[in-house]
């Protein structure tokens, strides 16, 4: 077991955290709380909620529906679905993300407690992870959540595992693994793994071994969920491949492969690093390091997409990463309170302000005003038609609408779909309406994509004979096929 950093805070700091704490919790919970009611529904749940629900009524994903991405979720939704009737409240299904999250939190306190000891700490390094996700899109279904939880599974079991047996090495691979599963990023957590692993051993017959357990346990978590569409859905490798490479993702038939090169070519001071964290005067204990190379391996997936959900898989390692930071602080304190006590308040007023930011943005467009658009489209739409939106994919959700063709579009981003293929799914697409909202970014997006082949998407859809049938308020527009 790590032995845990000498962290003794005076009285009357102590006194200040665990004030911040409560204050923290209260706070973290009632915003939650506050956002499974009132946020807005985001464009990713337009995307895996429907996709549940399909599973739910028979359909298997790269079979009968199109998939983009890896993940496991899908087969969470379509349980909830299920217990539902086949048609979840969006609560239900955004409560699971949020509980992930507090599951995650539940996590960090374990792992924080086994660094630094104590309560009060550890618990502030999770109510701070848990304002920052507030902040980060942490009221929105979205996947990363469910990442960081399983990768935090194995940063616990790390930090505390007494020797380095093999089924350390086992189990934190084979929780990469099912980050990967979750999400095709999670396969950073593994490059992580193998990185820490190399810092803090010279051998390498030890490094070989290593590796050899944490690729093995990766594969086994990889394989029983993969191995299932292959052996008992029938569903061929070469389907499944695009998907695991990210291809769809990536919209090029490299996919997955380009991004990591990008990530190294982003990232050559990763190794390093891991040189760095070999000297002895940096070298501080292995779940330090791990931290370090966590951080580094999940960076430049914030870099490379700038969205801001893509920051909760760095929140945990960097509020983890600040305990040491905060050790280091108590040593040259040395007994004075008011340097740590100043800290703690600036940093628990910073996130609560950003917090307090969140919330006022949310209430600008609450779910309250998505039911206000989908009023005005439920006389022209129905719940169940099938609906090709190229407009807010959280219609789909909003509206329960069935997607215009599950195995060319699906449920899914435009972006996912190279622009050749665009135009022949709109070529083929029969028998459903088209919403088009002209002021929204997937209207803007579609039709530039299209003037890249010679297109323009008014000219294109008259052409194959569709017809505007409704023009609404701010900006909608239906067309119909006769």
């Amino acid at each position: 077991m790590e032995k845990a950093l000498a962290l003794n805070l005076p009285k009357p700091t102590l006194r200040i955290l665990w004030v911040i704490n409560l204050f923290g919790l209260g706070y973290v919970l009632w915003l939650f709380g506050q956002a499974l009611i009132e946020s807005p529904i985001n464009p990713d749940a337009g995307y895996f909620i429907p996709m549940g629900e399909r599973i739910a009524a028979g359909q298997v994903p790269f079979r009968d529906l199109l998939v983009s991405h890896t993940s496991i979720l899908l087969y969470i939704f379509a349980l909830i679905s299920t217990l539902f009737g086949g048609h979840a409240p969006y609560e239900a299904y955004l409560g699971v993300v949020i509980a992930a999250q507090f599951a995650g939190s539940i996590l960090i306190f374990f792992i924080a407690a086994q660094i630094v000891g104590g309560v009060a700490v550890p618990l502030f390094s999770a109510v701070l992870v848990l304002i920052s996700s507030y902040a980060a899109e942490g009221t929105a279904i979205v996947l990363e959540p469910f990442v960081t939880l399983a990768v935090l599974a194995a940063v616990l079991i790390w930090s505390r595992s007494e020797n380095d047996g093999a089924m350390k090495w086992f189990l934190s691979g084979a929780l990469c693994g099912v980050a990967f599963v979750i999400k095709q990023y999670g396969l950073a957590s593994l490059a992580a793994f193998t990185l820490a692993g190399m810092a803090h051993r010279s051998s390498r017959r030890t490094n070989f071994l290593i590796l050899l357990l944490l690729i093995s346990g990766f594969l086994t978590a990889a394989f029983l969920y993969f191995g299932y569409f292959i052996l008992v859905k029938g569903i061929s490798l070469e389907t499944l491949l695009p998907v695991l490479l990210g291809a769809y993702y990536e919209r090029n038939p490299e996919g997955f492969l380009l991004f990591f090169l990008q990530y190294f070519v982003m990232h050559p001071f990763i190794l390093l690093v891991v040189l760095l964290l070999k000297e002895p005067h940096i070298r501080r204990d292995s779940v330090f390091q791990l931290l370090i190379c966590m951080l580094i391996a999940f960076l430049p997936v914030g870099l490379v997409r700038q969205y801001p959900h893509y920051h909760l898989l760095l929140l945990p390692f960097s509020a983890l990463l600040f305990l040491y930071v905060l050790s280091d602080m108590a040593k040259i304190a040395r007994g004075r309170n008011a340097l740590l006590a100043v800290t703690f308040i600036l940093l628990g007023s910073l996130l609560f302000y950003h917090c307090s930011e969140a919330s006022s943005q949310m209430r600008k467009m609450s779910r309250m005003q998505q039911l206000a658009v989908l009023e005005k489209l439920s006389p022209h739409l129905s719940p169940g038609e099938r609906v090709l939106p190229i407009a807010d994919p959280a219609l789909y959700v909003l509206g329960n609408f069935r997607s215009a063709d599950d195995l060319c579009f699906g449920y899914n981003f435009f972006e996912v779909l190279r622009d050749a293929e665009l135009i022949r799914c709109l070529t083929q697409l029969k028998g459903a309406s088209i919403l088009i909202d002209r002021k929204s970014r997937y209207f803007h997006l579609v039709s530039r994509r299209l003037k890249t082949q010679g297109e323009d998407l008014n000219l294109l859809l008259a052409r194959l004979g569709w017809r505007k049938s409704t023009v609404l308020p701010d900006n909608y527009e239906i067309w119909k096929h006769p």
